[in-house]
């Protein structure tokens, strides 16, 4: 009797660890999501004179991709319709966009016309 009442003791920590570890797991996983933006854009600024396949590679696939030429013919605008830069910065002939979710802003990678990134800014609302 008493043997059964330790093992049904022990079941109920196991069960009791398990809830726990997924918990912190759970926890990790959000603040990872929470901070995605702030992640793409510094790996982004750390990987700044590679070719911009690589940094896609490492970060993943932009939201969206504007051109110059897009720009200058009005089929897209950089920085987009009311959002401000949080720096004075041209268009270059490609930009990146990759969406900040938890504050709604945009990562920016400025690739130049060989396709190596030359510069990351943040597009704010």
């Amino acid at each position: 009797m008493d043997s059964i009442r330790r093992a049904t003791h022990n079941i109920g920590r196991a069960i009791l660890l398990v809830a726990v570890l997924a918990s912190l797991l759970m926890c990790i996983w959000l603040t990872g999501f929470m901070f995605k933006g702030t992640i793409i854009e510094s790996r982004a600024r750390g990987m700044i004179g590679q070719p911009i396949d690589e940094v896609v590679d490492v970060i993943g696939p932009p939201r969206e991709i504007i051109t110059q030429e897009q720009v200058e013919m009005g089929t897209a605008a950089f920085p987009p319709d009311g959002w401000t830069l949080d720096r004075e910065r041209s268009v270059t002939p490609k930009v990146y966009l990759y969406l900040d979710v938890p504050r709604g802003d945009y990562v920016c990678l400025l690739v130049d016309a060989r396709g190596i990134l030359v510069d990351v800014v943040r597009v704010y609302s």
